[in-house]
């Protein structure tokens, strides 16, 4: 890696809490004037917002495709070179990606200003309840809670504002316009919720913390944080006596990962399998259907309206 790599990266930690803008000057004036910014986000819900906020004054693309899930996801050569041509990298972090420090250092560039946007979010260590599954991660999905995302939209339309000043105009009047369609999707969770307060929540991978913390519900899952985890027949077992203690209406899957251990379930505890959305991806038919964070955060809110229905 390049020294003025190095050093980027170093002041954006030295300077977190006022965005990864703040002393990227140097990185700005590299930019020829027209040039059109070209940011990398590593997966989709950072590449959705950063097109909310971009627009059509900035490529946006996403190192994990589209259709998949970033946990396991290795990128290959191509990405690397492609990368070092673009403007921003935004990543989450918090061991998301595993793969990212190998990119980062891989890369040979003058201009790349690398973002983790989860240095500006408090987050929260993996519980998932010791007596049923217990990793000890700590939990990165910070965008599956509204308040939060809108804090990673935040950093997101700073930084673009460093790389790109010529239109800040521009980004902060898209930031306000998708800041509020978040304050609404905040407000709209909380009133599908509040007779749900306490209600216990079961899913596939643990993913639905921060969602729950914000809402009030208490959540179990079948497996730890990672989402190739593999419960065990015991945790299974006492899963099962969990929902008939709780009166669950329904175990809660995700569209990118196997169902099977969540069926398995289901029966065992003879209730439904309902979808319940990470948003770390799309499938074909929701791409096909132009969905986004938004409209899919909105189905999470009809499935969990059926906890306690």
């Amino acid at each position: 890696m390049k020294r003025s790599l190095l050093i980027v990266t170093l002041i954006f930690f030295i300077t977190m809490g006022v965005g990864c803008t703040s002393a990227l000057d140097r990185v700005v004036n590299e930019k020829s004037t027209g040039e059109q910014p070209i940011v990398y986000s590593s997966f989709y819900p950072l590449y959705d917002f950063t097109k909310q906020i971009g627009g059509s004054k900035v490529t946006v693309k996403s190192i994990v495709p589209l259709g998949a899930e970033p946990h396991g996801y290795e990128p290959t050569a191509r990405n690397v070179v492609d990368i070092a041509d673009a403007d921003v990298l935004f990543y989450l972090g918090m061991g998301l990606e595993g793969w990212i420090d190998k990119v980062i250092t891989s890369i040979d560039s003058n201009k790349l200003v690398v973002c983790q946007v989860s240095d500006y979010v408090e987050t929260r260590d993996a519980v998932n309840n010791e007596d049923i599954y217990q990793d000890g991660k700590t939990d990165p999905h910070i965008w599956l809670d509204p308040v939060r995302a809108k804090e990673i939209v935040k950093v997101i339309t700073d930084t673009l504002v460093s790389v790109d000043p010529e239109n800040e105009e521009y980004y902060r009047s898209n930031y306000k316009t998708y800041a509020a369609k978040l304050d609404k999707l905040h407000q709209d969770f909380q009133d599908a919720l509040q007779n749900s307060k306490g209600a216990v929540l079961i899913t596939s991978h643990d993913a639905f913390g921060y969602l729950a913390d914000r809402y009030g519900l208490e959540t179990y899952s079948i497996m730890g944080i990672s989402a190739n985890a593999e419960p065990t027949s015991g945790q299974l077992v006492r899963l099962v006596k969990l929902a008939q203690q709780h009166d669950v209406k329904a175990i809660y899957s995700e569209e990118l990962l196997n169902s099977q251990a969540s069926q398995v379930l289901a029966q065992e505890a003879k209730v439904q399998v309902l979808s319940l959305s990470t948003v770390a991806g799309l499938t074909k038919e929701q791409l096909a259907e132009g969905q986004d964070y938004i409209s899919l955060m909105y189905q999470n809110i009809n499935n969990l309206k059926r906890l306690t229905d």
